[in-house]
């Protein structure tokens, strides 16, 4: 099995998610320390959930 690699950014993605068991693109959006688009947020989504 190969080893999962995260950009800084999904990893910043993915520790919301893991801190809040799931989350829409605006609460993960929100709960980020850098302002980011709407769409950015919702394109590491689509990447992860790939």
């Amino acid at each position: 099995m190969s080893e999962i690699r995260f950009t800084p950014r999904e990893l910043d993605v993915m520790s919301i998610l893991w801190r809040n068991g799931s989350g829409t693109v605006s609460e993960v959006r929100e709960a980020l320390d850098e302002e980011l688009a709407y769409t950015s947020v919702l394109s590491a989504l689509q990447t992860l959930e790939e």
